[in-house]
């Protein structure tokens, strides 16, 4: 920039700002004065370039709130233009995110024509709810160039020119990932050409002035809907950490909900959450959450989700603990001689009422009851409700199997009401002659089993079969780069899993729970079904022994070829179109819906909603562009996670 002063520098993601602001202020002086000059230009506004379809909403829209907070305390500036250079497709909501970040541009690369044609690279991109935003895809090459093709890109830009019916149009070059800077020869070869091509009007320009210009254009195209698809491997691989991301993100969100609500009530100071979303934010990175880091990356960056999630959790006990503080949790008086029963606090983090069941532990003396042994059943337990008065309960198995002869601790299954962001206080103990209420099995489903399905019956009727297979998925992280149809919709079916193991773990007036084992090639699949009273939901916990080498595990859900996805900023419907973002539910019209607390991919065909359970392809160490060669060892590995029918 010193030695051509016509060049101008363009630079989004705060996070690169803070990193050089720490560790080479001498360098950041210099960015401020040219900051300043208007060479320059901030853009982007968020912390980094997320993932663009996996996210949560309110994790997005934080990017924008912590990197546009930056930007304007540290330059006086705040950008109006996104740019995402990198992300592997855009969800039809963005246009409701962007606009509600007072952005009015965005800059993008993909997908590109070849997966997604479009009229022209500049266009409006419209949401549902009618927000816009002017777009504009690069249309040749990429957000970056090497040494010696400018003059090239520069020709084919000229050429395409009329085709477009543009009178300014964007050459995007520099070396490096995510865009580099040029470099010398760049800067002379751009001389050169605008003096051998004296017709057009050479500018350098950051991203506000283009959008500037682009915004005297008359007659732009307006698109509706997704900007997707590309990079479809990146939507199921790294499950490992696709589960730790969901998790944290989760444990952090109610974290924050809960302890602003009740530190303000309690006249506690605001919690600090600011270093747990750090690390969120930092890991929706489009090359972190997508899966398509090296193998060593995920050691550093579930160490960082870990201490995060600890973090929330942290904040969240402090905050519900201050709030027991204040409310008389006192027992019933005990019979003489006798433990008191234990005063449960149950906290809802959400902003809706929580109507359902719901799970209470506690020890029922302070040593095992020996009176009992061997005969804990026998035990009598009492509830009491928010009321005082005893609720019905079921009770079900504790967590562990120490002293499996003597009762100590009890866990019941209990249906509640909690309000919005609101707390309800339970009590449980042991109350000699005390006799439970009656209640009869009052479950709205029912479940039976094939050789190879399971089938989910609705007041006798089939709602939904579930079936498990293995797919073949030789693509790696990415999926393929070149999106060989193959590699858009993974077909080959390795195994067709068997039913090896059923077991009714509990079978009483509140739940019936069945336990279902799966064996697919060298892997397992564990369901656990909880079929609650009056729940219109059937609640599945799953357990994977992954024992498979470049493939994938889908758990398939005959039901139509339509369905809607949740999806960042919004919701939409999508037909056949190969593996896609499932987001965190997924609706069948007319059937079912699926929701998971970790599960991200999916696709509808054949009749079927098919979600990947389980796609370890990042550890797989392959390139991204050919289909593994050499299966080599396989991986074992376990996965867990939780998912519903409704």
């Amino acid at each position: 920039m010193d030695e051509f002063p016509e060049l101008t520098f363009t630079r989004g993601e705060a996070a690169i700002y803070q990193h050089i602001q720490r560790y080479d202020p001498a360098t950041f002086r210099r960015i401020i004065e040219q900051v300043k000059k208007g060479r320059w230009d901030i853009v982007g506004g968020t912390m980094v370039q997320p993932d663009t379809n996996l996210p949560a909403t309110e994790t997005l829209l934080r990017h924008f709130d912590h990197g546009l907070e930056y930007f304007d305390k540290t330059f006086n500036q705040r950008p109006t233009i996104a740019w995402s250079a990198d992300s592997f497709g855009h969800s039809a909501g963005w246009p409701e995110i962007y606009t509600s970040a007072g952005m009015t541009g965005l800059a993008f690369s993909r997908p590109p024509e070849a997966q997604l044609p479009l009229p022209k690279p500049a266009f409006w991109w419209e949401g549902d709810s009618g927000a816009k935003i002017l777009s504009y895809r690069i249309p040749i090459g990429a957000y970056l160039c090497e040494r010696g093709d400018l003059t090239q890109q520069l020709d084919a830009h000229l050429e395409a020119a009329p085709s477009w019916g543009l009178n300014h149009i964007g050459v995007f070059y520099g070396l490096g990932n995510h865009g580099g800077g040029p470099s010398r020869r760049h800067l002379l070869d751009i001389r050169a050409w605008a003096n051998q091509h004296p017709e057009v009007n050479i500018v350098h320009s950051g991203l506000h002035r283009f959008f500037d210009a682009l915004r005297q254009e008359e007659e732009l195209p307006t698109h509706k809907g997704e900007l997707n698809f590309c990079l479809r491997g990146c939507y199921a691989a790294m499950s490992k950490f696709k589960f730790a991301y969901r998790k944290t993100e989760a444990a952090l969100h109610s974290a924050e909900r809960t302890a602003a609500v009740i530190n303000v009530a309690t006249d506690q100071p605001p919690a600090e959450l600011r270093t747990a979303w750090d690390a969120v934010l930092f890991n929706s990175f489009h090359d972190i959450l997508p899966g398509s880091s090296i193998e060593r990356t995920y050691d550093d960056q579930l160490a960082w989700l870990g201490s995060a999630y600890h973090d929330s959790q942290h904040v969240e006990l402090d905050a519900i603990n201050a709030l027991a503080m204040r409310i008389d949790t006192t027992v019933q008086t005990p019979q003489e001689d006798m433990p008191s029963s234990v005063p449960i606090l149950v906290w809802n983090p959400h902003p809706f009422p929580y109507r359902g069941h719901f799970e209470l532990e506690a020890p029922m003396d302070y040593r095992p009851i020996c009176k009992y042994r061997n005969r804990g059943d026998q035990l009598p337990l009492r509830v009491l409700g928010p009321d005082r008065q005893p609720v019905a309960f079921q009770e079900i198995a504790i967590e562990h199997d120490a002293f499996p002869e003597v009762p100590w601790h009890k866990r019941v299954v209990i249906p509640v009401e909690i309000p919005a962001m609101g707390w309800s206080l339970f009590e449980i103990g042991y109350v000699e002659g005390f006799k439970p209420l009656a209640q009869q099995p009052a479950s709205l489903f029912t479940i039976e089993t094939g050789a190879d399905d399971i089938q989910i019956l609705r007041k006798g009727k089939p709602f939904v079969n579930l079936s498990a297979i293995t797919v073949e998925d030789p693509w790696g992280s990415w999926g393929s780069m070149s999106e060989e149809p193959d590699s858009l919709n993974l077909s080959t079916v390795r195994h067709h899993w068997k039913i090896s193991n059923v077991k009714k773990l509990e079978d009483g007036p509140e739940r019936t729970t069945f336990w279902v084992e799966m064996i697919g090639g060298n892997s397992r699949l564990q369901l656990t079904f909880n079929l609650s009273r009056d729940r219109d939901a059937v609640d599945v916990a799953a357990r994977v022994l992954w024992n498979e080498r470049a493939a994938r595990l889908k758990l398939v859900m005959p039901g139509g070829d339509q369905a809607v996805f949740e999806v960042p900023g919004g919701s939409v419907e999508r037909g056949v179109c190969g593996e896609v973002p499932g987001g965190r539910w997924v609706r069948v019209k007319g059937k079912f819906g699926f929701a998971s607390d970790a599960l991200y991919a999916s696709d509808c065909k054949d009749g079927a909603l098919s979600a990947t359970v389980f796609d370890p392809a990042a550890t797989l160490a392959q390139g991204n562009c050919q289909p593994v060669k050499n299966p080599g060892v396989r991986l074992l590995m376990r996965a867990n996670c939780d998912f519903s029918f409704c």
